[in-house]
């Protein structure tokens, strides 16, 4: 899918590698030209409608993989690479199967849903439903360049700050605001 990034090979360095330490976990994947949406949201002020292109792009990445029974379980603006051809979603260190049976671990809380519970691995629909969420937060931060939340991590039973309040902003259409928070 042109929304994901191209993931070559997945190991462990052998007795034999000369640049590392033998039994290190590795993904390879293809080299994109671009810089991070985090880095682009820091470094300009993006257009809505920009952003939810990159939005749609990324949802439809992100359904391409759920399909094939991919979860990211790391999705966030630094895993969301910004390209001439597009956005892509790289990062798959922390991915797993919908069928792997995992306990905890994935994930940076501030994009994990407020009542994720690390005792014990969701099931496949809920480890989709948290990607969707943690797209929801990027989706947001990138639009607003703020985090839906006073506290550095989603409370539970809060709604997100109305996002038409931060500069920029105030223009956008009901429809979208609605669909960001409930995202």
């Amino acid at each position: 899918h042109p929304a994901i990034g191209i993931v070559h090979q997945i190991g462990v360095t052998g007795p034999d590698s000369a640049s590392f330490e033998p039994g290190q976990p590795f993904i390879a994947m293809a080299y994109y030209e671009g810089e991070t949406l985090a880095e682009r949201a820091a470094r300009e002020r993006v257009s809505a409608p920009a952003i939810l292109d990159w939005a749609i792009q990324l949802a439809d990445g992100l359904a391409h993989a759920h399909r094939a029974g991919i979860v990211h379980r790391d999705i966030k603006p630094s895993n969301l690479l910004w390209t001439d051809q597009g956005v892509r979603i790289i990062d798959f260190n922390v991915a797993v199967t919908e069928n792997d049976d995992v306990q905890g671990g994935g994930g940076t809380r501030r994009y994990l849903p407020p009542d994720y519970d690390y005792s014990t691995e969701p099931d496949a629909t809920d480890r989709m439903d948290r990607d969707l969420y943690a797209l929801g937060i990027s989706f947001y931060e990138c639009l607003t360049g703020q985090y839906p939340f006073d506290e550095p991590t989603p409370p539970i039973k809060t709604q997100p700050k109305d996002p038409k309040q931060f500069k920029g902003c105030a223009d956008l259409s009901s429809s979208l605001v609605n669909v960001l928070v409930k995202m």
